[in-house]
């Protein structure tokens, strides 16, 4: 059989065999499908959920499972709600009181000022620092961007750790409602509307002592 694709020339009797008909058809719907892809990529929203793009906002150069703590999107709806949409992007910061539970792990090296890809949940390798006890949780570090810490209750599950070391490489797992809190009653006198004021505390592991996250009032359900 001859060849089904061969060029031919001006004036020649144009016969195109099935075959190349349909491979015809076949390359022209898959350059619209391409298209279509494009365009949603562009305008649509995206679909990655456990990974990010952020930009290297603590001044120095950091290593690939570095922690960056979580601030603003680089690109907001009002600059660009095109771009924001496209995809989900953070300025990395130096964790600190300011930045709260919210860090994510760089996937790769990342020189200060520039953007690279971030684990923002799901399962990623980090490394923990151990005091007196390895326990079940991790948080991050004011003003450390090289490890989280280990902690009874926190931001992320320590699925597994080494067993020896000051700090450890880790399997951290995100999960951010990971807390234990207590509601320490501030008053045995209750209000005009039968409440006892109290406030919500939650253990800090470097002081060692219980802090106040918000204020809050309670009944007593045995009345």
């Amino acid at each position: 059989m001859g060849d089904q694709f061969h060029k031919v020339m001006p004036g020649d009797p144009l016969k195109i065999p099935a075959e190349a008909w349909n491979a015809l058809v076949d390359l022209s719907q898959q350059r619209k499908n391409q298209q279509h892809d494009l365009l949603s990529q562009a305008d649509g929203t995206s679909r990655q959920t456990s990974l990010g793009k952020v930009r290297n906002l603590t001044g120095v150069d950091l290593d690939r499972f570095s922690i960056v703590a979580l601030g603003t999107p680089i690109i907001t709806p009002t600059a660009n709600l095109k771009e924001f949409k496209r995809q989900v992007s953070f300025q990395g910061l130096v964790p600190s009181a300011g930045t709260g539970p919210r860090f994510g792990v760089l996937l790769e090296p990342l020189k200060n000022n520039l953007i690279g890809t971030v684990a923002v949940a799901g399962c990623v390798i980090t490394r923990v620092s151990v005091g007196a006890a390895a326990y079940a949780c991790a948080e991050t570090v004011a003003g450390q961007n090289g490890y989280l810490r280990s902690v009874p209750h926190g931001p992320s599950s320590v699925l597994w750790i080494e067993s020896t070391g000051a700090v450890r490489w880790a399997v951290i797992r995100f999960d951010d409602a990971n807390y234990e809190e207590i509601v320490f009653i501030t008053s045995n006198i209750p209000d005009a509307n039968g409440y006892y004021p109290g406030s919500v505390q939650r253990f800090d592991v470097t002081s060692k002592s219980w802090g106040t996250i918000f204020n809050c009032k309670v009944v007593d359900a045995n009345q």
